[in-house]
């Protein structure tokens, strides 16, 4: 089955979207060829299907006007609110994954100074989330406890990925006055110390032993506060630096690796070929 992006509950009124957390998902045939121009609150993720291409026509982060074509297959990635239209060549189906960006950022705290923007990406060949969206749907309707943790860890993942591959994450000044001041302040102590020595071998035990908590404590209290435990988190954050550095600079691999926190370049590449679905060098390449 393929994925698109462009229907949803407020264009087809009589189709009623599956409830996630932090997310929506549809998985159904396209019933008009032809759609107005609209826009979502939330992000929108999905690959066509395999019978027709679809012609969109968006409006990017300057409000220039931009014509695309998703050919059969590929993914498409648009921004919340951006108002788009789309034309199918033929009738084909559809499957849909909108994700709520106050979960989507939560991920980046302002008051930690990192603040994703997401770019619309059209016609995007991207084996990895197209695996991940294929993967929703037997799951989109999870009723055991187990199927919701996969189903979450799915979101999570393609989250993660979206960030890294079609975003960009801005450094600011922490803004402690800020609203999503975190409550607990050894959390917030926690993460000011992953923030300033995740690029070195910091582990959750120092940090436990800095913060004042036991380790069984620390995590669960940071995985309450932040969505992801602390060893995930590093990581992500690891993660998120490489790829700003493969886009922006034109350091060797082994030096990025080394650079943000891996111990070696083979560690480095396992983690983001096993997160982003492609290796560091095609990335670069994808991403240039």
């Amino acid at each position: 089955m393929g994925i698109n992006v462009m229907i949803g509950p407020d264009i087809m009124p009589d189709v009623e979207a599956v409830s996630l957390r932090g997310a929506r998902f549809f998985s159904g045939p396209v019933e008009e060829l032809d759609l107005p121009e609209h826009s979502h609150e939330e992000i929108q993720v999905a690959m066509t299907g395999d019978k027709s291409s679809v012609v969109l026509n968006y409006e990017d982060r300057s409000g220039r006007r931009v014509e695309a074509i998703a050919e059969p297959n590929t993914v498409s990635v648009i921004a919340s609110n951006a108002a788009h239209a789309a034309r199918w060549q033929s009738p084909d189906v559809i499957t849909t994954l909108y994700l709520s960006p106050s979960v989507f950022f939560a991920r980046y705290p302002e008051c930690l100074g990192l603040t994703p923007i997401l770019e619309t990406a059209i016609g995007q060949h991207d084996g990895f989330l197209c695996s991940m969206l294929k993967q929703m749907i037997p799951l989109h309707e999870a009723t055991t406890p187990l199927e919701r943790a996969m189903t979450e860890n799915l979101i999570e993942t393609i989250g993660l990925h979206l960030v890294t591959r079609y975003g960009t994450i801005s450094s600011a000044a922490p803004n402690p006055s800020s609203a999503c001041e975190l409550r607990r302040t050894p959390i917030k102590k926690a993460l000011d110390i992953i923030e300033a020595r995740f690029r070195e071998a910091v582990s959750v035990d120092a940090i436990c032993e800095e913060v004042g908590m036991s380790r069984a404590h620390f995590i669960r209290c940071f995985s309450d506060e932040v969505g992801l435990p602390p060893y995930r988190y590093i990581m992500m954050r690891r993660l998120a630096e490489a790829t700003y550095l493969l886009r922006h600079s034109d350091l060797q691999i082994s030096q990025i690796a080394f650079d943000v926190g891996f111990g070696s370049s083979g560690r480095f590449t396992h983690e983001f070929s096993k997160k982003l679905g492609v290796s560091p060098t095609q990335y670069r390449l994808a991403r240039r």
